[in-house]
């Protein structure tokens, strides 16, 4: 299907008004694949990724560098529907009727203190996203810990097991955790 086919343009430009008319932005640039909203102090770009079909709203402070996604601004006042709303996908027009109103929604029902280019909310924001990332290299770390643990445990290199799970402890198992005192006794002994 042809993108143009999918009618995002001109599904977007009326769901996303209200940021003309309430909030003062002025529709910037507008494509078949991309629409930018610029006001003095905020810019909001609705995207629709040709390779995925997913839907993206980006919101970010004027002059700033670093935008921000609609489900991250949701998540400053409700994390269950941020996770609900992490990833939209449209593959049809229907699809893209359906939820392109809805993002529009929630960016007014959620946004408001972004749309306004409220600095306090764009450090929230920021701090959202520094701790997702370290978050997600955290949890990246213990995968990486239990494999090679997993591989020393079958191999009985119980000093290289212990010094792998150490830094984890709080995060091991049960079945982890009695392998850690099981080595660490074995090195005692």
């Amino acid at each position: 299907m042809s993108i143009s086919n999918l009618g995002f343009e001109t599904v977007v430009r009326p769901a996303f008004d209200f940021l003309q008319s309430e909030f003062g932005f002025a529709c910037r640039r507008s494509s078949a694949t991309a629409v930018l909203y610029v006001s003095p102090d905020a810019e909001v770009e609705v995207t629709f990724d040709i390779r995925s079909y997913e839907i993206d709203v980006e919101v970010k402070q004027r002059e700033a560098d670093r935008s921000f996604p609609l489900h991250r601004v949701i998540q400053l006042v409700s994390v269950t529907e941020a996770e609900r709303w992490r990833t939209v996908q449209a593959s049809s027009p229907a699809r893209v009727r359906k939820f392109v109103p809805q993002l529009a929604d929630l960016l007014r029902k959620y946004g408001r203190s972004a749309l306004v280019g409220d600095p306090k909310t764009f450090a929230k924001l920021a701090e959202l996203e520094e701790y997702e990332a370290m978050r997600i290299t955290r949890d990246l770390q213990i995968r990486q810990a239990r494999k090679l643990a997993e591989l020393e445990w079958k191999a009985k290199n119980y000093r290289k097991l212990v010094s792998i799970l150490a830094p984890i402890q709080e995060e091991l198992t049960a079945s982890e955790l009695a392998k850690f005192i099981y080595a660490k006794k074995k090195l005692e002994s």
